[in-house]
């Protein structure tokens, strides 16, 4: 074999060696890009389990926390009118956007919550719906809430039950309740009394002792 032809048989087999070596590295990506594609299907069908046991929590908590919540309200109105009533929620949507509406029943019968025993409902319902709330926030929030005239529409024939309830909710449930109010009714059943006076356009304030005063 002269020379010229040698070189040229070498270099045919260099380019063939190299055409190998190119071939057995793009077989080695695809069967890196094949175990890739193989580990992300792995990956995304693990989360869409995830993702229907996390929407399953979700919904049996929401369903845990609506049927707390009703239960809490329905007892309420149940303590204080004197009559069985039943509290639920019903979901809605206005305009694309999710909601929910409240339904009200007394004796069979469904109730107007806005227009019921001349806005003592309202008051009571907005009360036991701000407990509860603050009883399953997560993480927990500070359990006070002050309520400024809350109970203004509630009739004087219902006050002292009301008032018999705030103080087995506080006793239940751990939950400090500050009242604003001008109805003395509520005094008994507090730990601790403030009586607010005006006089000479200047506010003064006095602790006055109660049956339940604890300082």
């Amino acid at each position: 074999m002269n020379p010229a032809t040698e070189r040229t048989v070498k270099a045919v087999q260099t380019r063939a060696a190299e055409a190998s070596g190119y071939t057995a590295r793009a077989d080695d990506h695809a069967l890196e890009l094949a175990k890739t594609c193989e580990g992300l299907e792995r990956q995304q069908k693990l989360l869409e389990e995830v993702g229907v046991i996390l929407a399953s929590m979700e919904h049996a908590w929401r369903k845990g926390f609506e049927g707390a919540l009703t239960s809490m309200v329905s007892r309420g109105l149940t303590l204080v009118l004197g009559e069985q009533t039943h509290f639920t929620l019903r979901s809605k949507s206005r305009g694309g956007t999710p909601g929910l509406e409240f339904a009200l029943e007394q004796g069979g019968v469904e109730m107007d919550i806005m227009e019921a025993k001349g806005g003592t409902i309202v008051n009571l319902v907005n009360f036991l719906l701000r407990l509860a709330v603050i009883l399953a926030a997560q993480p927990p929030l500070r359990r006070v809430i002050v309520l400024d005239e809350a109970f203004a529409h509630v009739s004087a024939e219902y006050v002292p039950a009301l008032a018999a309830l705030i103080r087995q909710l506080c006793d239940e449930t751990g939950v400090q309740i500050i009242l604003v109010t001008h109805d003395p009714a509520f005094a008994d059943s507090a730990d601790v009394v403030y009586e607010v006076t005006q006089a000479k356009g200047k506010s003064h304030y006095e602790r006055v002792k109660s049956k339940r005063d604890v300082l």
